[in-house]
């Protein structure tokens, strides 16, 4: 979560984006890859190259203004989504469920990512304390805040251990992983229309969007089976609802 001042000059952007998304396709992907212990909503959101080119003038507006206002942001944008395919857009993707975990051992890359990690994480605990507390029926006043304190309290303690270790950081060993979350995300599978290698895949982030530059192409994107039929679709006319024909070459006109 950002800090207010920064929310507040960045709203007009903010809703900038918000209006984008509204006006794309969206797919619940926590849904589409029958995933339920993820308790963020992960959104895919499909662009058409109008809508593409749109999303890229935002990231600029609004990677510009977070360097402004905090010149050692490393991704300016990460709070705002993510951009799965820059090059090429994708004709075809599948969202499937994938147990993954992540590891980062560089003491390099870990410095890097490890302030982001740290406010990732204390943005959620307090998010599942707030919900914790308003969703549960307490036989009284006394017991919600003891046990409030007591959360808060383990909060503070793993802060100042956190406070320690970057200000003594070449002191520690220090690995950042989430292979204990044993968690299981939706992944991203989809194929660009051009370049080498053009199959790829990706993990979908949790309560940000995920832009995905999207041109349908029905024919390419179906199986053998499927062409045959779309081939069909395309070239034959129609009656009765399922019934497809077209004339014979060489027959006499009807």
């Amino acid at each position: 979560m950002l800090p207010q001042e920064e929310q507040i000059a960045l709203a007009p952007l903010q809703k900038a984006l918000d209006a984008l998304v509204a006006s794309a396709v969206c797919i619940d992907a926590k849904a589409a890859a029958q995933i339920q212990d993820i308790e963020d909503p992960v959104t895919l959101v499909l662009l058409n190259k109008a809508q593409y080119q749109e999303l890229l003038l935002l990231e600029r507006q609004i990677s510009s203004m977070m360097t402004e206002l905090n010149p050692n942001r490393k991704r300016p944008f990460f709070s705002f989504g993510k951009i799965i395919s820059r090059e090429y857009p994708a004709y075809r993707y599948a969202i499937k469920a994938k147990h993954d975990y992540k590891n980062i051992n560089s003491p390099t890359k870990v410095r890097e990512r490890i302030e982001e990690t740290h406010q990732v994480w204390v943005n959620t605990e307090k998010k599942r304390l707030t919900s914790y507390i308003e969703e549960t029926d307490w036989e009284s006043e006394a017991d919600k805040l003891a046990y409030e304190k007591e959360r808060l309290a383990l909060i503070e303690e793993q802060e100042l251990q956190y406070e320690e270790i970057l200000s003594h950081y070449d002191e520690y060993h220090v690995v950042i992983s989430n292979f204990e979350d044993h968690l299981v995300y939706p992944y991203l599978y989809y194929t660009l229309t051009q370049g080498e290698n053009n199959s790829k895949s990706t993990m979908l982030r949790q309560s940000v969007p995920n832009f995905l530059y999207y041109e349908e192409d029905i024919m390419r994107a179906a199986s053998r089976s499927d062409k045959e039929i779309l081939k069909v679709v395309k070239e034959y006319d129609k009656i009765c609802s399922t019934i497809y024909f077209k004339k014979k070459e060489g027959s006499d006109e009807v």
